[in-house]
């Protein structure tokens, strides 16, 4: 057998791994960087189909034009290596240098694909005899400036994708396989370059055997993948994900059949298939799947949601997720007896409260009445300040009394207002009396600022509307050691049978 022949053979069982290698590669798991791999293998194929092309020969012209084909896979396969690599540790470039590493490969074929025009890559070119070419003529070059300014270029690309691979061997502490692993990813970057090196130094005589190192390239890369897991880490990460499921996923074609199960999954067919009323795995599909999205097994409850599997519009599948929401609803069902309990206990505490304070009114308003009555007779000072006392203080507690009562109102909502017609300057009167007995004896001035437009009779609470003024004078008297105290209110909007009022307003100055 020639050396022609032999060097032919090579190249074509080379072609036939690549294809092989391209059909391993697409069936692998799914992933981002997927897609680099397969390409760096494309341009190999590319590589090598047009080596053994121009290993078969012809003119000039022709070994000329299918050199530049060659080319094609060897200018764009570093840069797939070095963008698989930059996906594969997952390091944020910005998209500027990727763009910019494209356009100088692009520029570079571009030379390269003329280089009939031009002697910028090639000085010359001529037809020279070889053993290695079934015609017995290859094409010899003589280099120009430009062929090693890209060669240059090839060996950055080559450096800065060691330089990753050195620092996933750094940073992947646990990593299975590491040494292994790391030490093929470097012989699939070099295997070129070496080989490359070795007919510029004169190691390898005959043939450019660049072609036969990207194909060594793609070789140690699929073993990567393959032997060493190079994908595996996305591949056991989802797989761990779906495992680790509180949730059952089942998926099925569309005849039901099952295709998948996590573990989840297969302990609920287990138990449905274990009670022997469901034959098949379509009857189990059915049952599961119910109209309302709901299902009770084994006093277990259960939220199911089916979603439609497609591709490109057409139906392939089905996927079950189904939840187990037993605790939920036994912890829904003893919230709801806890809070009927609490509204309950609350219903009766307020029940309470509002017959204690009934029970105590009635006492109160017989004391602080009998003391009034006592008051009217003539008694001695000393006895007068002591049923002041007596009647001051059964008022005051009747006030808290009210207080507890109305508290326990609003807690039970059986608060109610009593609106009907009262005098608002007897109302104001009686409010200013007790203000000025509030601040008697303190530092403190009253200004009391009522408008005489106001209508002397209204309709509404009194009660209610005399406790929030009230409050609020009490606290800005409480709060206000010097200064004044000001209670003011205004007529805001006047019609014919409503009058709108600004809300009562207390300020308070400290000096």
């Amino acid at each position: 057998m020639t050396p022609a022949i032999t060097w032919l053979s090579l190249h074509i069982f080379g072609v036939f791994v690549t294809i092989f290698l391209l059909i391993i590669i697409s069936r692998k798991e799914d992933i981002n960087y997927k897609s680099e791999l397969l390409l760096t293998i494309a341009c190999c194929l590319v590589t090598l189909v047009s080596k053994s092309i121009y290993i078969v020969g012809g003119s000039e012209e022709t070994l000329l034009a299918i050199g530049k084909i060659e080319y094609l896979g060897k200018c764009f396969a570093n840069y797939c290596v070095l963008l698989f690599m930059l996906r594969w540790r997952n390091l944020k470039f910005p998209k500027f240098f990727t763009y910019l590493l494209l356009v100088i490969n692009i520029g570079f074929y571009i030379i390269i694909a003329t280089i009939d025009h031009h002697h910028l890559y090639y000085k010359s070119y001529w037809l020279a005899p070889s053993k290695i070419n079934l015609s017995g003529y290859t094409l010899e070059i003589s280099s120009a400036p430009m062929y090693y300014i890209y060669m240059l270029f090839l060996l950055s690309e080559i450096a800065g994708t060691l330089a990753i691979i050195i620092s996933s061997y750094r940073s992947n502490k646990n990593m299975p396989h590491k040494f292994k692993l790391h030490i093929i990813l470097i012989a699939a970057i070099l295997s070129p370059m070496v080989l490359l090196s070795s007919r510029l130094l004169g190691i390898l005589k005959g043939d450019d055997p660049t072609p036969l190192g990207m194909l060594l390239s793609c070789i140690f890369f699929s073993i990567a993948v393959v032997r060493y897991g190079l994908f595996d880490l996305v591949k056991n990460a989802k797989n761990q994900i779906i495992d680790d499921l509180n949730e059952a996923l089942i998926v099925a074609d569309e005849e039901r059949h099952f295709l998948f199960l996590n573990p989840m999954a297969q302990q609920l067919v287990a138990s449905m298939k274990n009670q022997g009323t469901f034959p098949n795995d379509c009857t189990i599909y059915n049952t599961i799947r119910s109209a309302d999205g709901y299902f009770d097994l084994l006093d277990h409850h259960y939220q199911v949601e089916e979603t439609e599997l497609k591709n490109d519009n057409i139906t392939q599948g089905y996927m079950l997720t189904v939840v187990d929401i037993t605790k939920i609803m036994e912890q829904n069902h003893l919230m709801k007896k806890l809070v009927a309990q609490a509204e309950s206990a609350n219903q009766a505490k307020s029940a309470f409260v509002s017959n204690i304070s009934h029970e105590i009114r009635t006492p109160m308003n017989s004391i602080v009445g009998m003391t009034e009555v006592m008051l009217r007779s003539k008694h001695s000072q000393k006895e007068t300040e002591y049923l002041n006392i007596i009647k001051n203080s059964g008022r005051a507690l009747l006030t808290i009394i009210n207080d507890v009562l109305d508290f326990s109102k609003m807690e039970s909502g059986k608060m109610e207002l009593a609106p009907a017609p009262y005098d608002t300057f007897s109302l104001f009167h009686d409010l200013k009396v007790t203000m000025e007995n509030q601040v008697k004896n303190r530092p403190l001035e009253l200004i009391y600022d009522i408008d005489s437009n106001l209508p002397c009779k209204l309709f509404g609470d009194s009660i209610r509307i005399r406790q929030i003024i009230m409050n609020l004078i009490s606290n800005s008297i409480k709060y206000t050691e010097k200064g004044y105290v000001k209670f003011s209110v205004q007529i805001h909007k006047k019609t014919y049978d409503k009058v709108g009022s600004s809300s009562p307003c207390v300020k308070k100055k400290i000096t």
